[in-house]
């Protein structure tokens, strides 16, 4: 379901939409409930119980996330061994 952990580009600026747009909805929606029940307890709780429904919905990596994959272009360009520690010391001296 979660696909490895993976989102794209789109899908960030997704998450990110969502985050900002959510938090400003969760402020207003907590401080009208506090308000009307004059209660601050009634408004923090209901403001953390909304910024854990909001980091669930945008951190965890969603399939809707992940709808616009990027096709990589394969390196043409052979891969290189990592040098050894006295290949490197002999490049260093000489």
């Amino acid at each position: 379901m979660f696909q490895g952990g993976e989102i794209d580009f789109k899908g960030q600026e997704l998450a990110h939409t969502l985050l900002i747009g959510l938090l400003a909805l969760d402020a207003v929606l907590s401080f009208i409930i506090g308000y009307s029940l004059d209660s601050m307890k009634i408004t923090i709780g209901s403001y953390i119980l909304g910024l854990v429904l909001i980091l669930i919905i945008t951190v965890l990596p969603l399939p809707m996330y992940n709808s616009n994959n990027i096709k990589w272009v394969k390196s043409k360009l052979p891969k290189k061994q990592p040098l050894t520690w006295t290949q490197y010391l002999k490049k260093l001296l000489v």
